[in-house]
């Protein structure tokens, strides 16, 4: 178990340990059910650019839309996985690790210099904070 981690049951110790082992693996539920083709990497930049989070702890990348139809198409191409927040009535296209990270490196260089800033200040992409 990693140190530093607080653990208060024996339980979750337990679901921390079955964890170790699946580091960087990748959830099959979650994978890309379509081959994104260069068009699609144009355009997911582009939506990115216009609607795109990175999150900095967790490796996340969210984009939130009140229209659905292109969050599946995002969902289809990129993997990921298409939640609905009734209350904002917004539904949301979220990636998280190894997904997030290869997502943002496929699109990094078609994005602006302001967006790629602001991936690298979060340590997704090129050399890690305080090294």
């Amino acid at each position: 178990m990693p140190r530093g981690v607080y653990v208060r049951t024996a339980k979750h110790r337990e679901a921390l340990r079955g964890r170790k082992n699946r580091l960087g693996q990748l959830t099959p539920a979650l994978a890309p059910t379509e081959r994104a083709s260069t068009e699609d990497f144009y355009w997911a930049a582009g939506f990115y650019e216009g609607e795109g989070y990175v999150g900095r702890a967790a490796s996340t990348v969210s984009i939130a839309q009140k229209h659905r139809e292109p969050l599946d198409w995002m969902r289809a191409r990129f993997g990921g996985k298409v939640a609905s927040q009734e209350v904002r009535g917004i539904f949301l296209w979220c990636v998280h690790g190894a997904r997030a990270r290869g997502f943002l490196m496929s699109i990094y260089g078609l994005l602006s210099a302001h967006r790629q800033a602001q991936i690298r200040n979060q340590s997704l992409v090129g050399h890690r904070r305080g090294r």
